[in-house]
């Protein structure tokens, strides 16, 4: 191990996907940040989605700037009447009921399951009323719930279902005895290319309808896909200046940021970088505290596409490496491991790992000693909604949601799983974290 290899940043952020070869992509579509000669790129990228997924080729896929746009995109598509209900789960990311709210609709909360961050079905049949419309179901950290269960939930309350695959491209599911991909279940999806997302540009996303879903429904794709089209029309293009920050990102993290991080020089660029706005922001300042306005909301880029090319032909790689990793987690710690997860992030369950009395201070401790071994674990979710939207604004307290309130108090750790961490690193947070 040579000496700048002991002083890497073993995070499950800053940059987690990118290596020195997509700094080089990102280098030359900055020179080409309009995109120019670009639409073949962009249309590879389309066809690898609609192939991995196996849409209909009526059935619209279209690339917007984030995740949250394509949800607010679908939403609105769906035409639902004013103050219509969608179910989401707490314990997630303040972008889903921003969205919700931005389509005119209104979040329905719901506590989770402990075992998988996903909805307790159990609590989910009290939540439908005549104004439930559909159900967001979010693959958290990319470990899938029971999704027979959801589906035939759906099937049962006449609920479109959408699929949030922000955390979980690549990751599979059994149902009808048939093994199938996370995307292709529902009537609608969204994916994610976020800064630390399965694949990355930084920023990016990309939303679809599919006609061949596995719920029964009476949905007009036709009319849906005319409709999702139009309003994606009525998008702004994504700022020059926010694809240079992407970009900027994507060079700038790999080269210097990462390899340095833990000598001085590593920790200044990354902090001149955001105090000379070189990055963008991952949340606006109302975003954070949950809003109805459309903040970010622009189409995809084809400054862009160069870089999300190049990490889709990378996609198997990455997570056969995300997979590796967690399984070392998974054996050292003797917790859970499923081959149908894509552990976009690996998770810590403190009181899985110890005693009911005890689990805080254990979590306490490990992240402290983790930080001292130069490890930046993950600390998704501290909060409902991360970064914090008051639950006054669902009308909903704290003791409503008892389980996610216990996942959000020093109990969830994340370690990382991307390509930046080595196998034997790994094998070093598993002996820190037994101590």
């Amino acid at each position: 191990m040579n000496i700048l290899s002991k002083f890497k940043l073993i995070s499950c952020e800053v940059g987690p996907n990118y290596q020195l070869d997509d700094a080089l992509v990102a280098k030359l579509s900055l020179l080409n940040i309009f995109g120019i000669g670009q639409s073949s790129a962009m249309k590879w990228c389309a066809s690898w989605f609609r192939s991995y997924l196996n849409l209909n080729a009526q059935d619209k896929l279209l690339f917007t700037d984030n995740g949250r746009t394509s949800l607010y995109l679908i939403l609105k598509s769906l035409n639902f009447a004013s103050q219509s209900e969608v179910l989401i789960q707490t314990f997630s990311c303040a972008v889903l009921p921003n969205s919700v709210w931005q389509a005119g609709l209104t979040p329905i909360l719901c506590d989770v399951d402990q075992d998988n961050y996903n909805f307790d079905l159990e609590k989910l049949q009290s939540k439908i009323t005549s104004k439930t419309k559909a159900i967001v179901v979010q693959y958290t950290f990319g470990i899938v719930p029971d999704m027979q269960k959801i589906v035939e939930f759906c099937q049962k309350n006449k609920l479109v279902l959408i699929e949030d695959c922000a955390h979980s491209l690549g990751a599979t599911t059994t149902i009808n005895g048939q093994q199938v991909k996370v995307g292709s279940i529902g009537q609608a999806a969204f994916f994610s290319f976020g800064r630390d997302k399965i694949v990355s540009t930084t920023i990016g996303g990309v939303g679809l309808f599919n006609s061949q879903n596995l719920i029964d429904s009476s949905l007009d794709f036709s009319l849906l896909n005319k409709t999702f089209q139009k309003n994606y029309d009525h998008l702004p293009h994504l700022k020059t200046v926010r694809v240079a920050q992407a970009l900027l990102y994507a060079i700038i993290n790999p080269v210097f940021v990462r390899p340095l991080y833990h000598f001085v020089l590593g920790k200044v660029i990354l902090l001149l970088s955001r105090k000379l706005r070189l990055f963008s922001e991952i949340y606006t300042p109302k975003e954070k505290l949950g809003t109805n306005s459309l903040e970010t909301n622009s189409k995809y880029s084809l400054g862009l596409a160069s870089l999300l090319k190049h990490q889709l032909q990378k996609f198997e790689k990455l997570n056969s490496h995300r997979r590796e990793l967690a399984q070392i987690y998974a054996k050292g710690l003797g917790l859970d491991y499923f081959e149908n997860n894509v552990y976009m992030r690996f998770v810590i369950d403190f009181k899985k790992l110890s005693s009911a009395t005890d689990y805080k201070q254990n979590y306490l401790k490990t992240y402290k000693k983790l930080r001292q071994n130069r490890v930046l674990p993950g600390t998704w979710y501290k909060s409902f909604f991360q970064p914090n939207i008051d639950l006054a604004k669902f009308n909903s307290k704290l003791d409503d949601f008892p389980v996610a309130a216990t996942l959000c108090d020093n109990r969830i750790l994340n370690l990382p799983t991307n390509i930046n961490v080595s196998k034997e690193q790994a094998q070093r947070l598993v002996e820190l974290i037994l101590k």
